[in-house]
């Protein structure tokens, strides 16, 4: 550098720290050496010797590229990197070309890593109907999982859908047993009338390690299917209803699965629960500690499990509430307008309308609850499980004239806010 005239330190000093292996001290001594002799700012040559290392690492880059390049073998194309700003539609028609030469039901993608990857297994919800299988246990279940391709798969005698990897549809029976597990998750909605949630209680916080009496049930069931298949068929022979010459309408809305199957659980379930305790009457046996033989009654079942549907109980809510506070009408804004004070019954009320219709409420706006309201409408709702209570009086001033006081409110939600009261004067013309 020393050496160089003052046009060409700059160029020196690039060359210098580019083809040496310096440290940043070295090369911030070098930079006053070339700012003392050229007169260079240093930021200029910060400047220059940034864009110096940013092109020679494009060289370096291109040519590692080149003896890859005319050694590759893979058969695929290779397509350029479009710009930022590169038209999009010719990108996609590019990608379309490609994938459209597979004849694979989804093509082999990369992952991050840039390994080929492909889809082996995938959980299609209602596929399970399309294969020989003859009961489903769906994957851990979360709150808004269920469609309503599900719902209507359990009505249904039929169902058609889709083949994966071919261009055609099947239709199949539908009287495939669907289970969903997972924690603390019911159904809701027109599914909780057509679910029997079966809870495992524990008590101890590792049921894992208790004490099986069979411990590996899958293995015990092929062992003993024929067994099992004698108990069940016996169960179903064994049904009175069957020999009944006018028998009773069928109780829930499962018709002839109830007059086959449900009638026929129940009745037997009534008799091991009359056998049990009569031993236990004449000391024959100890009841059972735990699970003790119980009478079932599949319509409690179903209607436990409407009552305790938070879909319906909020949909109650709300209607109540706006029957109540607007009962000769209102308007989107009205209600957005309560949904957003602070007070605790139009908190119970915003928390009651996303209950219902499954949506959160992040912004409160006459649009978006005239949007929540619609997705009500036709909605079936059940009162049980709430009461009304009020008093009122009446005191009559002249004979066409009467001054009246009443109060009103909805025990089943909780709080104190939803009440109303009322007083007026009425007058008959």
């Amino acid at each position: 550098m020393n050496k160089a005239s003052k046009d060409e330190v700059a160029d020196t000093f690039v060359c210098l720290v580019l083809a040496a292996e310096l440290d940043t001290d070295e090369i911030e001594r070098l930079r006053d050496i070339a700012h003392n002799r050229s007169g260079a700012g240093k930021r200029a040559l910060d400047a220059k010797l940034k864009r110096a290392r940013r092109e020679h690492a494009e060289r370096q880059a291109q040519e590692n590229r080149q003896p890859r390049i005319a050694e590759r073998r893979d058969p695929r194309p290779q397509i350029p990197a479009p710009a930022n700003d590169a038209p999009w539609l010719p990108q996609m028609q590019v990608l379309n070309d490609v994938l459209g030469k597979s004849c694979e039901p989804e093509p082999p993608m990369r992952g991050a890593e840039g390994f080929v990857l492909q889809v082996r297994v995938r959980r299609v919800p209602k596929m399970h109907l399309l294969t020989a299988s003859s009961g489903m246990g769906q994957p851990a279940a979360r709150r808004g999982d269920i469609l309503p391709s599900i719902e209507k798969a359990l009505t249904t005698e039929t169902y058609s859908d889709r083949i994966l990897g071919e261009s055609g549809t099947a239709s199949v029976p539908a009287f495939t047993v669907q289970t969903f597990t997972g924690n603390n998750v019911m159904p809701r909605g027109d599914l909780a009338s057509r679910s029997l949630p079966l809870r495992l209680a524990v008590d101890r916080p590792d049921p894992e390690n208790r004490l099986f009496l069979h411990p590996e049930p899958i293995a015990w069931t092929e062992a003993n299917r024929g067994r099992i298949l004698q108990a069940l068929y016996t169960i179903l022979l064994g049904n009175p209803r069957l020999l009944a010459y006018n028998s009773e309408q069928a109780p829930t809305r499962f018709k002839p699965w109830w007059h086959l199957v449900g009638s026929a659980v129940e009745h037997a379930a009534a008799q091991h629960a009359r056998i049990a305790e009569e031993e236990e009457h004449w000391f024959a046996a100890d009841p059972h500690p735990s699970c003790p033989p119980a009478p079932i009654k599949f319509a409690e079942l179903f209607l436990t499990g409407e009552a305790e549907d938070g879909q319906s109980v909020g949909l109650a809510i709300v209607l109540d509430v706006l029957r109540r506070r607007w009962p000769n009408g209102f308007k989107s804004a009205d209600v957005a307008s309560y949904a957003g004070d602070a007070e605790e019954g139009a908190v119970a009320f915003k928390a009651a309308l996303e209950q219902a219709t499954g949506k959160l409420l992040k912004v409160i706006s006459s649009p978006k609850i005239a949007w929540l309201l619609k997705c009500l409408v036709d909605a079936p709702v059940t009162s049980r499980g709430m009461l009304s209570i009020g008093s009122g009086i009446t005191v009559r001033a002249q004979d066409n004239m009467s001054l009246y006081a009443q109060y009103d409110a909805v025990t089943h939600t909780g709080n104190t806010t939803d009440e109303t009261i009322a007083a007026g004067l009425r007058i008959r013309f």
